[in-house]
């Protein structure tokens, strides 16, 4: 998505295109990393030409979210991370380097999985409506 196409976009959600939001979903959107908040704030601190707190991050980040431009992912105990692959996928967490790495659904054929424990288990009745799997370990090469 260019900035164009986040205008657009900003306007079709009846969004305000803030410089802030804008840099923001920028820096997101052409990144291959899940960055925290922090992360996020310290990559663009310094690309605008206004100071920018860290409350502006977690509240654009918020709305960012909340009109499906990003999505949250939790790797790690009370850590949310944030990432531009807003499509159902899953993630593999290099344990040595911190690295995330995006798992796409159909390489793990996940919903079979899914659909075959909820049949595997009629006692509880289950309306899936998202699921994410994490995957920990390390590479080898």
């Amino acid at each position: 998505m260019n900035n164009f196409d986040l205008n657009k976009y900003f306007f079709e959600h009846n969004l305000k295109p803030t410089p802030q939001r804008l840099t923001i979903a920028e820096y997101l959107l052409n990144t291959t990393s899940h960055p925290t908040a922090e992360e996020i704030y310290q990559a663009v601190a310094n690309k605008l030409p206004m100071p920018i707190s860290l409350a502006t991050v977690y509240n654009s980040l918020e709305v960012l979210v909340k009109v499906g431009i990003i999505k949250e992912v939790f790797t790690e105990p009370n850590k949310v991370r944030y990432d531009k692959n807003i499509t159902n996928h899953h993630h593999f967490v290099n344990t040595q380097t911190g690295e995330i790495i995006d798992v796409e659904p159909y390489e793990l054929l996940s919903e079979q999985l899914v659909e075959n424990y909820l049949l595997k288990n009629p006692k509880q009745k289950f309306k899936i409506t998202n699921y994410h799997i994490t995957f920990y370990g390390e590479l080898v090469e």
